[in-house]
């Protein structure tokens, strides 16, 4: 194993979503089922630990592009998007509803 491999393991094992997210990177063009699988897990940690950019890969990989979201909650994006003048809320919102659009 690579000492740049090993050093993310420590990473994400110490709780860094990031670190997760770089070792599900070279899986996610691997053509075997155990890469899949292992890409799969690798982004669901760094999602579990709020890794925005992972949920975003994760459902661009896995799902088709198309993310699940019910009606009340996207009204409620929609309406906080709407109401803030945080360019940087705006900014991640935004991305959210971009998505479900």
């Amino acid at each position: 194993m690579e000492d740049r491999v090993k050093k993310l393991l420590i990473q994400a094992l110490g709780g860094e979503a990031a670190a997760w997210r770089q070792l599900a990177l070279p899986l996610s063009e691997g053509g075997s089922g155990t890469d899949r699988d292992l890409c799969r897990i690798f982004l669901h940690k760094a999602i579990e630990l709020g890794d925005e950019d992972s949920f975003f890969l994760y459902h661009q990989l896995f799902s088709g592009g198309s993310i699940p979201v019910d009606r009340a909650s996207y009204i409620g994006m929609l309406a906080d998007y709407m109401n803030t003048d945080d360019l940087q809320v705006r900014e991640q919102l935004g991305r959210y509803l971009n998505q479900f659009a």
